[in-house]
């Protein structure tokens, strides 16, 4: 049953709603609590299990086995006609085009097909979340578990290749901040039920490094005209992927999951036991809004590059690094002159 009165049409819209908006959902809570049982729901995952965290532990150290074997004898030997500054970022780029382009193949053939539910990110319905969050915790299939088995395994060894391995830039700590925050988006939403939403996120942000690494691996092969082509592609992928189909899933776990509480107050229990659902909600979303304010920084230095290529005459492809200013870019004109 609705909560919503009689004047809720005269009621105004947009951020001017948001004191009524907190007052519904105050009483919702307040009226849903006649109806709460001694025992809280629980809310952890019910399809975790110990075999999930030991394969990620073992695919984490496949992944730095991988890369150490792969930048030492097959990159390093590609690589080498290149100058000595330049075979890392190249070997560097290369790995991470690779791994993203096999993490994305891997959802689109292997977990996409077998999911049970599915989501409009491009809808403007406010009930699309319930396929997200209902039943909650959801089922996992065996897809579910191979895709946060590697994605957290990745993330762990791409941490300690941030540290070890990769070139340093000047949004370093940026980036550290980018793996930590998701680290916990894949943790967090593995152990607490937001398993649905994380495997979105997940192949949202695999498609989008595809072209982001690529776009860097051409640029180092010193290829012009093909990197600001890549680039180009990137740049549109990254805006629809991460600031508007992911800013639209963040708006609505944080914000249509409450609204789904005001039409309908038993939903999954939320209100009623709202002090158990609140604290994993508020890791999820702050998590996610971090992430979304990571993409609207990177987004624009995205922009900047643009206008310098419009309006100042500096290409793209002799910009370098498309996050920051990279000390091998000179090397790389000068090994083409010689070249």
């Amino acid at each position: 049953m609705s909560v919503f009165v009689k004047d809720e049409f005269c009621r105004p819209g947009g951020l001017l709603r948001l004191p009524w908006f907190v007052k519904d959902f105050i009483q919702v809570v307040r009226d849903q609590q006649q109806y709460r049982s001694p025992e809280t729901p629980s809310l952890l995952n019910p399809d975790r299990t110990m075999d999930d965290l030991y394969t990620t532990a073992v695919l984490a150290l496949l992944f730095l086995t991988i890369r150490i074997l792969l930048d030492k004898f097959l990159f390093g030997i590609i690589f080498r006609r290149f100058p000595p500054k330049v075979q890392p970022k190249l070997s560097e780029n290369l790995f991470y085009s690779m791994y993203y382009m096999g993490a994305f193949a891997f959802y689109m053939f292997r977990v996409r097909p077998s999911l049970e539910w599915s989501v409009d990110l491009l809808s403007n319905d406010s009930h699309v979340v319930k396929d997200l969050v209902h039943p909650y915790p959801p089922h996992m299939v065996a897809s579910e578990h191979e895709y946060y088995n590697q994605a957290g395994a990745f993330y762990i060894a791409a941490s300690i290749f941030l540290i070890v391995f990769d070139s340093r830039r000047s949004d370093f700590m940026e980036h550290c901040l980018h793996h930590f925050v998701t680290l916990g988006l894949v943790s967090v939403s593995y152990m607490y039920g937001y398993v649905r939403a994380g495997i979105v996120i997940l192949a949202l942000h695999d498609v989008g490094d595809i072209f982001l690494y690529s776009a860097k691996f051409v640029h180092y092969l010193g290829l012009a005209g093909l990197d600001t082509a890549v680039f180009a592609t990137f740049a549109v992928t990254f805006y629809v992927t991460r600031l508007v189909m992911f800013s639209r899933l963040v708006h609505m776990i944080s914000i249509e999951t409450l609204q789904t509480v005001l039409v309908d107050p038993g939903f999954n229990k939320w209100a009623m036991f709202y002090d158990t659902y609140l604290l994993h909600y508020l890791f999820f979303v702050g998590f996610a809004g971090t992430l979304l304010l990571l993409h609207c920084f990177w987004f624009v230095l995205i922009l900047k590059m643009i206008y310098r290529e419009l309006f100042e005459g500096k290409k793209i492809s002799e910009e370098g690094d498309i996050r920051s200013d990279d000390e091998g870019d000179e090397e790389i004109r000068e090994f083409e002159k010689e070249d």
